[in-house]
């Protein structure tokens, strides 16, 4: 099992359903971070082992403008699965949406 973090503003309501789309405006700068590196490889653990399927824990920037952002909050989300719709492996920007009855 993976379990990402995403971050609250970027989780929206489309077409009836839950979709998280992060494409960071991946910068330079947060593409040599090490987290960057990691969610990448677990991304692509996601799609390649666990037909795209993870978990995830919430979390609420203390300033949604801020880079790199603190968490002012956070709270994993039981029993809720996500699955990737799009995965960008060489920027790390990807598409994901909530499962419908969470298996």
């Amino acid at each position: 099992m993976v379990a990402l973090v995403l971050w609250q503003d970027a989780v929206k309501g489309r077409d009836g359903k839950l979709v998280y789309h992060d494409d960071s405006e991946l910068d330079a700068e947060w593409r040599t971070r090490p987290g960057h590196g990691e969610r990448i490889r677990h991304l692509a653990h996601c799609r390649d082992h666990l037909d795209g399927r993870f978990r995830a824990v919430i979390a609420r920037a203390v300033d949604k403008e801020a880079d790199p952002r603190d968490i002012a909050s956070c709270h994993p989300q039981e029993g809720v699965w996500w699955k990737l719709d799009e995965f960008d492996e060489g920027t790390g920007a990807f598409v994901a949406h909530v499962v419908p009855g969470g298996a």
